[in-house]
């Protein structure tokens, strides 16, 4: 093999040692490459994440950077994963209204939070599953109080109030003309209870009045009215009786004073008085008079 030259042994190591060299110098520069890349990739998320999160803090900014809006909007409702709206918030201009409705699977409003700017009013209002009143609190300028309604909702029940004049507890049988209770106690007044029974009857018991200096049970009709007719006992600190009333005016009275004097007092419809008495003073008498209080007899 003339034109063919020959090579050792010693050379093709020499060769392949040096492509070995290269291979691996080749390697390592892509396995730099490789770290690189996926140091760039995860700078890259992280910068763009940021970029999202900084541009979100932005756009919640609405002119001034003192406000802070997240949402702005006449109506806001939240759903469940079936589309059903379980929340909405809201305001209603007629009523000058901002309110929250909370409602079951079905979209009835369950429990309801608002306040009323024209009324300078606040109310919550629990339901029933039906979507009737079961629980209503409410406050304003001049009453604040708790209303119940009848299980199931609707005709009211009873209701717990303060107002500026006093403060009471109603219990009522269906609606708030057919109070058949009611306690209250006001400072001109003391504490009085109202008994009201289905033909109107009443009983009326009150102690202490800071006005009159009396307590007294009544039984009667028209308590409070010009057309009083019943039956009263009353007490005083010097002075206690009973009383007959008809039409608003006494027809009958027993009296005795803590002295020890006594008297009856009798009133026909044509307005003539008898009154017989026992005064410590003056001993027993009998008095007859007309009906403009003019004396007609008396004795002794």
């Amino acid at each position: 093999m003339k034109n063919c030259e020959y090579i050792s042994k010693s050379q093709i190591g020499s060769e392949l040692s040096t492509l070995v060299a290269r291979v691996e110098k080749l390697e390592s520069c892509n396995n730099r490459l490789k770290f690189s890349s996926r140091r760039w990739m995860v700078a890259t998320w992280l910068l763009g994440s940021f970029l999202f999160a900084f541009a979100i803090m932005g756009a919640g900014r609405s002119g001034s950077a003192d406000a802070d809006v997240v949402i702005q909007a006449g109506t806001f409702e939240v759903i469940d994963a079936d589309g059903n709206v379980r929340i909405r918030l809201g305001y209603e201009e007629a009523y000058d209204q901002c309110f929250a409705l909370f409602m079951d699977d079905r979209e009835i409003a369950r429990l309801q939070a608002s306040y009323t700017g024209s009324l300078d009013s606040s109310n919550i209002m629990m339901m029933s599953p039906g979507g009737r009143q079961n629980i209503d609190l409410f406050s304003a300028p001049v009453s604040n109080g708790i209303t119940v309604f009848e299980a199931g909702g609707g005709d009211i029940s009873a209701e717990l109030w303060s107002d500026t004049g006093g403060k009471g507890l109603t219990f009522f049988d269906g609606s708030r003309a057919n109070n058949k209770i009611t306690m209250i106690y006001r400072e001109e007044l003391g504490p009085y209870i109202y008994l009201t029974g289905d033909e109107g009857t009443q009983a009326y018991i009150s102690v202490d009045n800071p006005t009159s200096g009396m307590s007294e049970i009544s039984l009667m009709q028209g308590i409070g009215g010009s057309d009083e007719t019943g039956t009263r006992l009353f007490y005083m600190d010097d002075y206690w009786g009973t009383a007959v009333m008809e039409d608003g005016v006494i027809r009958g009275m027993w009296s005795i004073e803590d002295r020890g004097d006594t008297s009856l007092y009798l009133d026909n419809y044509d307005g003539a008085r008898l009154l017989l008495m026992n005064d410590e003073d003056y001993g027993p008498a009998v008095i007859l008079g007309d009906e403009d209080g003019d004396l007609v007899w008396d004795a002794p």
